[in-house]
């Protein structure tokens, strides 16, 4: 359909289940992403770790008027670089989108700088519904090693986890490296450090091919056969060919602390349905074209 008179493609079917063919939904809908540019990591995976710019706050609310009435945004994603870096701008970003009232789910993407500030606030931990977070090691060095700073320790992790009434609040989000979590044995390890948060879901991510690190140091996850008395696969899902995921519970050493995990690989991220407001710009998909 045409959105501010640019033709963008909705998604009108679900991901296929197994070999099946996906099924149409019953209403197409957009997910927008919200981006706030400027972060205080260093990853090498990750081309948007740029200088932070102003926000242009009238032209964001344009974005979502128009998309309310013509569209429905299934969700909305709070990323960057690092959203809680202009931690004002973006309890205002979600605040306008509150106010809308858009029936929207609404993540935050981030790599815990200001998490606690963040579950401290009244409207943040009301009206978010996920906070993903970035935690792509079980060794604190290690994670600090491959973030660029000294990130939120997992000590301090499990603190935060315990006082939380929604247990499935803070899913962790792990891509798997070279040289870092890259085999079946470091995905029990971190799948066991999962559990022992108290974190019930992970999701463990291949990395995109968009530099040439992220091409080296490429890990598929397809090949290696987890399906034993520790992981029971749930679902096998792809979307058209960009996209392969497959869902599994993992049982720990204590049973009591499940924890569900994806796998994802998206080999083709530019032909995902999505629309990224960039801070000033809409787009079609991150470095997509400019429609409005």
């Amino acid at each position: 359909m045409k959105i501010f008179g640019e033709e963008v493609r909705l998604r009108t079917h679900y991901c296929g289940l197994f070999s099946e063919a996906g099924k149409a939904v019953e209403n197409p809908y957009v997910n927008l992403f919200v981006r706030f540019k400027g972060c205080n990591a260093k990853c090498l995976f990750c081309e948007y770790a740029d200088t932070a710019k102003n926000f242009n706050f009238d032209k964001y609310k344009q974005v979502l008027e128009e998309l309310k009435k013509v569209i429905h945004i299934q969700r909305i994603n709070f990323t960057g670089g690092e959203p809680t870096l202009q931690f004002d701008n973006f309890k205002k970003a979600v605040s306008i989108a509150n106010d809308l009232d858009l029936s929207s789910g609404f993540v935050l993407n981030t790599n815990g700088y200001q998490l606690e500030r963040v579950l401290q606030d009244d409207l943040l931990s009301a009206r978010i519904d996920a906070i993903s977070l970035s935690r792509h090691h079980y060794d604190d060095d290690l994670n600090n090693k491959i973030l660029g700073f000294t990130a939120l320790s997992s000590d301090k992790l499990k603190e935060l986890q315990n006082k939380l009434e929604n247990k499935n609040l803070i899913q962790l989000s792990c891509n798997l490296i070279k040289n870092y979590i890259d085999n079946p044995e470091d995905i029990y390890k971190f799948l066991e450090y999962t559990s022992e948060l108290g974190i019930k879901q992970v999701g463990l991510v291949s990395l995109m091919p968009i530099n040439e690190f992220c091409e080296n140091n490429f890990i598929d996850i397809k090949g290696m056969n987890l399906i034993n008395n520790k992981f029971n696969l749930i679902k096998e899902r792809y979307y058209k060919d960009a996209c392969y995921c497959k869902n599994y519970y993992y049982i720990p050493n204590n049973p009591e602390n499940l924890v569900k995990f994806y796998y994802k690989n998206t080999s083709k991220p530019m032909d995902i349905e999505i629309l990224v407001f960039d801070g000033e710009n809409l787009r079609i998909n991150f470095d997509g074209k400019i429609i409005f």
